[in-house]
């Protein structure tokens, strides 16, 4: 084979595999819209009170207010910080919402995490309004839902942005090996799947932290520029309007803003080579990609927390 054969074939080999990550993202996105369809309304955890925050932004144009003597629909993701919410509803708005109250209405016999013989698991009440073609709440419910699968296609594509950085910033076919995996790794995790077709704050917060690793690498690998660090600035102040432990990007922002600072210039575009320098950001991509614990401290983090927990226990 001739040098020139070669070097077609090294070049035609990468654009093969970007091609396989975007069909990745792409099944992904199929994938996970089937979930959205197949599971129930309202029976993922949570899903019912994300949903009742954005009806009551859609209705109402405000913020919900929080009162543990009188909890809302929204019972402590009251507490959350809103960008979510505020993200989906322009999406939701135009919707005839006047039936909420029905589809969410509550199971009075349900016995969610508790084994019984009578094997009554759903939370709220089904009936024919879920059925298609879909209208109302309804309608808007599942539109939240592919809002939701979007931003989960978005952490697959970002995973295997990242892993391209981390492991060769040349793109040599080996890193995109490499990345493809990471993104098949998130891509077809069940959890990951099952959460990224549900109405749920989780699926924002874990797309902007793990954009906020790729940002925060380039720092390390590329160097500190005025506009990687605006960019780092916006999307860290948007991870923590998503969700309360966003704010933990921050610490790890600071972290690596001491290293860059006292780190020798000389290696300031140097990549991580060694697997022990790699291991902190793949460990990185694994927590960042996957489903996130809901915590019942979602809220603002000095006003909100206590009120959270004390709806939260409800």
């Amino acid at each position: 084979m001739s040098r020139g054969a070669r070097g077609r074939q090294r070049t035609a080999a990468p654009r093969r595999l970007g091609a396989a990550a975007s069909i990745v993202v792409g099944v992904f996105i199929v994938l996970a819209t089937v979930y959205s369809l197949v599971a129930p309304l309202f029976e993922a955890p949570d899903e019912v009170w994300h949903f009742r925050f954005i009806t009551h932004v859609a209705e109402t144009a405000t913020l919900p207010t929080q009162d543990p003597a009188n909890p809302g629909p929204w019972r402590q993701e009251g507490s959350q910080p809103p960008l979510y919410y505020l993200l989906v509803t322009p999406f939701v708005a135009p919707i005839d919402l006047g039936d909420v109250e029905v589809i969410t209405r509550k199971n009075p016999h349900a016995a969610v995490g508790r084994a019984g013989a009578d094997g009554n698991v759903n939370f709220v009440v089904h009936t024919a309004r879920e059925r298609l073609p879909w209208w109302g709440a309804t309608l808007a419910a599942h539109i939240a839902r592919f809002v939701s699968v979007l931003l989960g296609a978005a952490t697959v594509g970002l995973t295997y942005t990242l892993t391209l950085e981390i492991f060769d910033e040349s793109r040599t076919e080996r890193a995109r090996d490499l990345a493809l995996g990471a993104a098949l790794l998130v891509a077809f995790n069940p959890q990951f799947l099952f959460i990224s077709g549900a109405v749920n704050n989780d699926n924002l917060i874990i797309a902007l932290a793990t954009l906020t690793l790729l940002l925060l690498l380039r720092l390390v690998s590329r160097g500190v520029t005025g506009r990687r660090l605006l960019a780092l600035g916006v999307v860290i102040g948007l991870a923590a309007l998503s969700k309360l432990s966003g704010l933990g990007l921050w610490g790890l922002t600071a972290l690596v803003l001491f290293v860059c600072w006292f780190r020798p210039p000389q290696s300031a575009v140097r990549s991580p080579q060694s697997l022990h320098e790699r291991l902190p950001w793949c460990v990185g991509i694994c927590s960042s990609s996957g489903p996130q614990p809901s915590s019942p401290a979602g809220g603002t983090f000095v006003t909100g927390c206590s009120t959270a927990i004390q709806l939260g226990s409800m």
